[in-house]
Parts: structure tokens; C-alpha cells; sequence
């Protein structure tokens, strides 16, 4: 319920800070700080909070957003979590299929860049097996219209045999007649 309040707040208060500076909600438990784990500043909750507001986003600021978040920073976080990165994975996770590419380069090179705390691992294999799913129905779908070309070119072909084999019955009968 407290999620669903605070989404309503967020969109009724005009959901453009939140998609300018990623402000962070104070609502949820910090992450787990552990040795030798990546410590984000976010929860996942949190993460996944800015998701739905940002997701609700016209196109074109989506777009922007995702763009600005993908530029190369020169200096690297100081808790070895890129914030921006995380930040273009909620943007990219919106439509995965308008930015085609752009969801797996991101998962590949976040989950590359250390051992996260559980939650976010979790979260990452979450949307990995989403992306894997989505490839297997894309590849079902490239086999069926290819089946289906082939089909249809071999219907092309029987149509035209069997004009060819009336052409000849036609000229056969015409020359048969005295």
C-alpha cells in the first residue's frame, strides 16, 4: 500500500524531478553493506519505485534520459557502483524491445563489474531471464516468417505449375479440335 502512495505522490506532484535528477526515496532500509560487495545507493525497492514513475514517461524524455545516462563519465564511482548505468537500465528495461541491445549491454556489463548484494543479483537474473525469454520468442517468430516465405514461394511455384499444365491442356484441346 505505502508503494502505492508513494507512486500516486510521485505522479501527482509532477513526475519531472524524479526524471531529471533520479532524486532517491528515503522510504525503503539501506543495502546490506558487506565486504567485498558493491554498495549501491539504492535499494532495489527504490530502484524499482523510479522505474514505474520514469516508465510512465512520454517517449521522447525516456529517450533523452537514456541518452544522457549512456554517456561515458570520466571518473569512476568511488563505490564501484555506476549510478548512471543503473539509472539506463531502468530506462532501458521500459520497452526492451525500442532499444534493442541496449538492456543486454547494460545487464552484461553491471553484473561484470563486481559481486552485487543478493537483492540486486536477484533483480538481474530477473530481467536476464526475461531478456532470454523475449529472445526465444523472437527466435520462434524469425523461424515462422521464414516458414512462412518459404510456404509461400513454394505456393507461388505450385500456382504456376498448374497454370502451365492448363496452358498445355488449353493448347492441346485447341489443336485437337478439326
Amino acid at each position: 500500500m505505502k508503494y502505492c502512495i508513494l507512486c500516486a505522490a510521485l505522479f501527482s506532484s509532477g513526475c519531472a524531478t524524479v526524471f531529471t535528477s533520479f532524486e532517491r526515496t528515503s522510504s525503503s532500509a539501506p543495502v546490506e553493506v558487506r565486504e567485498g560487495m558493491l554498495q549501491p545507493q539504492r535499494s532495489v525497492t527504490q530502484l524499482l519505485t523510479e522505474r514505474l514513475a520514469l516508465c510512465g514517461a512520454p517517449t521522447e524524455e525516456q529517450d533523452a534520459l537514456l541518452a544522457q545516462n549512456l554517456k561515458p563519465k570520466g571518473e569512476p564511482p568511488a563505490n564501484g557502483v555506476d549510478e548512471e548505468k543503473l539509472n539506463a537500465l531502468l530506462l532501458a528495461s521500459c520497452k526492451p524491445a525500442r532499444t534493442p541491445g541496449v538492456l543486454n549491454q547494460l545487464l552484461a556489463e553491471l553484473t561484470a563489474a563486481g559481486t552485487w548484494p543478493e537483492e540486486y543479483a536477484a533483480f538481474f537474473d530477473l530481467l536476464i531471464s526475461g531478456q532470454r525469454a523475449y529472445a526465444s520468442v523472437e527466435k520462434v517468430y524469425v523461424d515462422l516468417e521464414k516458414a512462412y516465405v518459404d510456404l509461400k514461394h513454394e505456393h507461388e511455384k505450385t500456382i504456376q505449375g498448374l497454370s502451365e499444365i492448363e496452358a498445355q491442356i488449353e493448347l492441346q484441346t485447341v489443336n485437337s479440335v478439326p
